[in-house]
C-alpha cells in the first residue's frame, strides 16, 4: 500500500563502452545530476571519498522516505462482529488515514468506516477495526473488504480484497498441541466444498515461516510435517485460507 516517495530521482545509469574514458559503465546520477563521472569515485555536495578509485566512496542520501508497506491483513467473523486486523510497516506524516470499504458483490464497495495512521515513529503499527453492523445484512454468503489508505497529499491506494462467510466457516483442529515434529489437522470436509485450502504458520513476529497448499480431501486428516524444516520450539499461529477468505486460525505450540 502507498507509493513509493523519496526527496529526489536516484538512478544508476550507463554509458555506452564506458564512455570517452572506458570507466563509466555504470554510474550513480541523483536528481539529473552525474555523481561519479570524474576522476574521484564520487563528489559533489556531501560526498565521502578517499581521492581515488581504489577508495571506498558513497554519496550519502537525506530525506530519503521508504515505501509504506502492508502486513497482514486479515479479516474473521467474532460473534455477529466482523474484526479487521493489519498492521503497517514504513508510515510517516505524509500518510493521513484508512477508510475502511465493505461490497456485498465485491464489485460496488461502501466506506464503513476509518481509522487514522498512528504515526507514533516505531517501524510496525497493527491495527484493529471492528465492523459491527454485519448482523444487519440479509445475506448467508460473502462479504468483501478492503482498505483504502489514503495520504496528505490525497493520493490514496487500495488494499487486495478480503472475504467473510456470513455463514458457518470451517474450523481447525489441531492434535497434538504441543507438538514435536509435527501435528494432525481436522477441518469438516463438508464446510470446504472442493476448493484448495492454503495454511500458513506463522510466528510472533508476524512472519511467515511454512505454509501449505491441500486438497478439501485431505483436510479431514492431513499431518503438517516440520520435522526437518529447523522451526524452533515456539508459539505460533496457524491461518487457514480458501483464495483470499480468511476461515479460521489456531494456536500451535511447537516443542523441541
Amino acid at each position: 500500500v502507498g507509493p513509493y516517495r523519496t526527496d529526489g530521482s536516484i538512478r544508476l545509469a550507463q554509458l555506452p563502452n564506458g564512455g570517452t574514458s572506458g570507466q563509466l559503465n555504470f554510474y550513480v546520477e541523483v536528481s539529473g545530476n552525474d555523481n561519479t563521472n570524474v576522476s574521484n569515485m564520487f563528489y559533489g555536495t556531501g560526498a565521502i571519498n578517499g581521492g581515488s578509485y581504489s577508495t571506498f566512496s558513497y554519496v550519502p542520501l537525506a530525506g530519503v522516505t521508504l515505501p509504506i508497506k502492508l502486513l497482514g491483513f486479515d479479516v474473521r467473523k467474532s460473534g455477529n462482529n466482523a474484526v479487521l486486523t493489519w498492521s503497517v510497516q514504513n508510515e510517516s506524516s505524509d500518510n493521513s488515514y484508512f477508510e475502511i470499504e465493505r461490497s456485498t458483490n465485491g464489485t460496488s464497495f461502501t466506506k464503513i468506516g476509518n481509522l487514522s495512521f498512528i504515526n507514533n515513529g516505531l517501524f510496525t503499527n497493527a491495527y484493529q477495526f471492528i465492523d459491527a453492523t454485519v448482523s444487519t445484512i440479509k445475506n448467508d454468503g460473502l462479504l468483501y473488504y478492503r482498505l483504502k489508505q489514503v495520504d496528505k497529499d490525497g493520493k490514496y491506494n487500495y488494499s487486495d480484497l478480503r472475504l467473510l462467510r456470513l455463514g458457518s466457516n470451517a474450523a481447525i483442529s489441531v492434535f497434538p498441541n504441543p507438538a514435536k515434529n509435527g501435528f494432525y489437522l481436522a477441518i469438516p470436509s463438508n464446510s470446504l466444498l472442493n476448493d484448495k485450502i492454503k495454511l500458513n504458520l506463522i510466528e510472533a513476529s508476524g512472519r511467515l515461516i511454512a505454509t501449505r497448499v491441500i486438497t478439501a480431501a485431505q483436510a479431514s486428516n492431513y499431518y503438517f510435517d516440520i520435522q526437518n524444516t529447523g522451526i524452533a520450539s515456539g508459539s505460533y499461529l496457524l491461518k487457514m485460507y480458501r483464495g483470499n477468505e480468511y476461515l479460521d486460525s489456531r494456536q500451535v505450540i511447537i516443542t523441541r
